[in-house]
């Protein structure tokens, strides 16, 4: 998931944001590795590292921004559910699954490249330096979901089997 990257973008962005904490939720097998590379940082009391998270819900509800720093995905159902919360996200352009949920400047913004620190610097001060901005995406951030409500995935499903079936 890149939370090395992330982390080293907040600690550049943390002098100039001192009211944001970052919040990074998920275990695997980097964790006591970012563990570590946090209780090193000059700023461990403002990065919190949740581990293995059951309500989610929560946290999206208390959050202002969502990112998500991989490399690629499938279907990235964590930024699927930060988006349907209607937190505006950070992205990669790059980032298979990612780039096809987050719609640059309009329920995100997308950080050119792949692992490029400094377009994804760029991208979350934009964010966090702008609330307005912030509050626009984030209404778009709820409509672009509503593609994959599930009554509507249902009745694609549906559809499919109806056309196979004949």
């Amino acid at each position: 998931k890149n939370f090395k990257l992330l982390i080293d973008c907040f600690k550049n962005l943390s002098r100039d944001f001192p009211d944001w904490d970052l919040v990074i939720a998920g275990d695997g097998e980097q964790f006591e590795m970012l563990e570590k590379l946090v209780i090193h940082s000059s700023i461990n009391s403002r990065i919190t590292l949740l581990g293995s998270v059951v309500d989610v819900e929560t946290l999206y509800i208390n959050a202002d921004l969502f990112c998500l720093t991989s490399l690629w995905e499938g279907f990235p159902n964590s930024l699927a559910e930060a988006l349907s919360y209607g937190l505006p996200s950070v992205g990669f352009s790059e980032s298979l699954g990612v780039n096809e949920l987050i719609i640059d400047n309009h329920n995100g913004l997308l950080a050119k490249g792949n692992n490029n620190k400094e377009s994804l610097l760029n991208a979350l001060s934009t964010l966090m330096s702008n609330s307005k901005l912030r509050h626009e995406m984030s209404a778009n951030a709820i409509n672009s979901m509503k593609r994959f409500k599930p009554k509507k995935i249902y009745d694609q499903w549906e559809e499919l089997f109806i056309k196979v079936r004949n």
